[in-house]
């Protein structure tokens, strides 16, 4: 079968040698340019979609250098990140710092003392829940408030922040201060209850 088909495209190589023989000189002057023309055109477009892949995987891979270069850029400021973050979440307990006794604690130390406080309403912030406790002191010296506000800010166990703070003086006494400030910590925020078809069917 095969010897079949070698022996038909000999047939057809002698015809098309033979049709070629009986052209005309002009004629086989144009089928020959034709021809030339037709290879030229094949190698020059072989040649143009060649290099049109080596640009485009060159473009491909001066891109990738150019990732790498600004992932090993922004990688140890990342890290830095993710390692402060880490250390803060640390710092947020699942159950929140008592705040009263915290800042009684703090402002007896400072000499301070407190003479009003109310709980601030809690609020989600992300993954954490903000507990807060409005103080107000009376009669206050400037020392003694950066005494108390020194020691607020620099407890390393929880997250304690001084969200606001108001600071007014008294008339003819320069050195004694009405202070109003809403000291806030953090706590993780209880997973909420599972609803829809997963959660679970009450009496039973």
């Amino acid at each position: 079968m095969a010897m079949r088909g070698i022996g038909w495209i000999d047939g057809l190589l002698d015809d098309a040698r033979g049709a070629y023989q009986r052209l005309a000189a002009r004629e086989r002057l144009a089928v020959t340019a034709l021809a030339v023309a037709l290879g030229l055109f094949i190698v020059l477009g072989g040649s143009y979609l060649l290099l049109s892949e080596i640009s485009e995987l060159g473009e491909q891979s001066h891109a990738m250098r150019r990732a790498l270069i600004e992932l090993e850029r922004y990688r140890e400021p990342y890290l830095q990140a993710q390692q402060q973050q880490q250390a803060l979440a640390q710092r947020i307990p699942a159950v929140a710092l008592e705040l009263n006794e915290f800042l009684e604690g703090a402002a007896s130390a400072a000499g301070v003392k407190i003479d009003e406080s109310y709980e601030t309403q809690a609020a989600e912030v992300g993954l954490y829940l903000r507990s807060g406790l409005e103080v107000k002191l009376r009669k206050v010296t400037i020392g003694a408030l950066g005494k108390l506000l020194r020691r607020i800010a620099a407890t390393p166990q929880h997250l304690v922040q001084i969200r606001e703070l108001g600071v007014s003086t008294r008339w003819g006494r320069p050195d004694e201060l009405d202070v109003e400030l809403v000291v806030a910590t953090y706590s993780r925020r209880p997973p909420k209850p599972a609803t829809g078809a997963g959660a679970p069917r009450e009496g039973g």
